[in-house]
């Protein structure tokens, strides 16, 4: 939550921090393939199985139909800076 609440200054801070006027190439990789492919699903998935949960329900069915190991994994591979 932390990340999607300041996604616009932590994509400044990368730009300041890593000296690069390519500032639409650096918002491009972190919006469209970190956040969309890894974290905005991990999210989405996270969040349904906690409400299911919450709600006296099993959580299990969700993350397994969300695959959240795979998630959690391509998310654990891009800190790495491993490519698939």
């Amino acid at each position: 939550m932390r990340w999607n609440t300041n996604n616009q200054t932590n994509l400044f801070s990368f730009v300041k921090f890593l000296r690069i006027d390519a500032y639409s190439f650096i918002e491009s990789s972190v919006e469209f393939t970190l956040i969309d492919k890894i974290f905005r699903p991990l999210d989405v998935c996270l969040t349904q199985a906690y409400d299911a949960a919450i709600s006296g329900n099993s959580a299990m069915s969700i993350v397994q139909e969300c695959q959240v190991r795979k998630l959690l994994q391509d998310a654990l591979d891009c800190g790495y800076g491993n490519r698939r």
